[in-house]
């Protein structure tokens, strides 16, 4: 309960404060030293990527005719920071191909404490119609750097996600086919890795087109082996998986279920074949869950917000698998959680 704040420099601007600031991401290293990760936005200036180490700012680095799209994720390994994202740049810098002309084109990038934060860009083969690459989730495992990603392409007039995979060491493994290969698919997304001992967790929600309608399911990828939850979950108008751990070979999910009715979220915390509601205070609020954290023994932490269903100020929300919730009425959501 004791709050770090880092402020985000706003001199040089007519407008005091940021008009859009991202959610932060946490991480912690092993002298207890804190880092936050987001992106904000001052007025109608660009994009831009900060990262705070305990109370102190520093951007994060672009080049030239750059401008930062997102950032999506951070992770600690071995006293080294790493930060995932996109970037706004030439073709060239995503697909290693011609058209080197094309901007703005968003490109995958991560930035890494050992290399003084210097953006770099991941790569993937050209494909015809690439129009974006973008970085989701990122852990290191045993040295190696494994990022999830997406990409989209433009043709007919249309975006599609057409591809998922993610990098090992900025080597791109395309994992598309184990996606599109599902009777009656409609859409899908990835939503967060993690790699224990060279075993490589992935999770992400699908969307079907069957009679009576769209129906969304949560899974999870264990070394290119597909699991669905529908035994679990069920299937919903639409599902939202905010957070992924892996501990002792249990894997934990939390996500947040939308009814297609009032379209308000559930959010819920998956432990194997255990599905728990997390609850609001009470049935005057909405709840809705931002991220997950569990350590070593198991003990399960999810953090989010709750709101008013009649209006007013959301309240920052801590559910977990040891204690009654939490929550604060001096925060207005929680986004980030990490726990050592």
């Amino acid at each position: 309960d004791q709050r770090v704040s880092c402020s985000v420099p706003i001199s040089g601007h007519t407008y005091g404060q940021p008009s859009f600031l991202y959610p932060p991401m946490i991480t912690m290293d092993s002298s207890n030293d804190m880092f936050m990760a987001f992106e904000y936005q001052i007025s109608d200036y660009p994009i831009v990527a900060g990262i705070c180490i305990n109370s102190t700012y520093r951007a994060l680095p672009i080049y030239g005719d750059d401008f930062v799209n997102t950032v999506n994720a951070i992770a600690e390994a071995d006293g080294n920071i790493h930060v995932v994202g996109s970037i706004y740049n030439y073709r060239y810098y995503c697909t290693g191909g011609e058209n080197s002309e094309s901007f703005p084109f968003e490109c995958a990038a991560i930035w890494k404490s050992d290399t003084d934060y210097t953006a770099e860009f991941l790569m993937v083969p050209e494909l015809p119609y690439v129009y974006a690459t973008r970085a989701l989730s990122v852990s290191v495992d045993n040295g190696h750097i494994y990022v999830l990603g997406n990409g989209s392409e433009y043709h007919d007039g249309e975006y599609y996600v057409d591809y998922v995979g993610y990098w090992l060491d900025g080597v791109f493994h395309d994992q598309t086919a184990l996606l599109t290969s599902i009777s009656k698919m409609s859409s899908f997304s990835v939503s967060q890795i993690e790699v224990h001992n060279g075993v490589v967790y992935e999770s992400g929600q699908y969307v079907t087109s069957e009679t009576g309608g769209y129906y969304s399911h949560v899974f999870y990828i264990k070394d290119g082996v597909l699991t669905v939850l529908d035994d679990i979950v069920g299937r919903s108008a639409d599902f939202y998986v905010v957070g992924m751990r892996v501990v002792n070979g249990v894997v934990y999910m939390a996500v947040n279920d939308y009814d297609g009715i009032t379209w308000r979220p559930t959010p819920k915390l998956i432990v194997g074949n255990t599905v728990t509601t997390l609850t609001p205070k009470d049935d005057t609020y909405f709840a809705q869950a931002y991220s997950l954290g569990v350590n070593n023994s198991g003990v399960a932490y999810v953090v989010g917000a709750i709101t008013p269903k009649l209006g007013g100020l959301d309240q920052g929300a801590i559910w977990s698998t040891i204690a009654e919730p939490k929550f604060y009425d001096n925060v207005s959501d929680f986004t980030g959680v990490i726990l050592k």
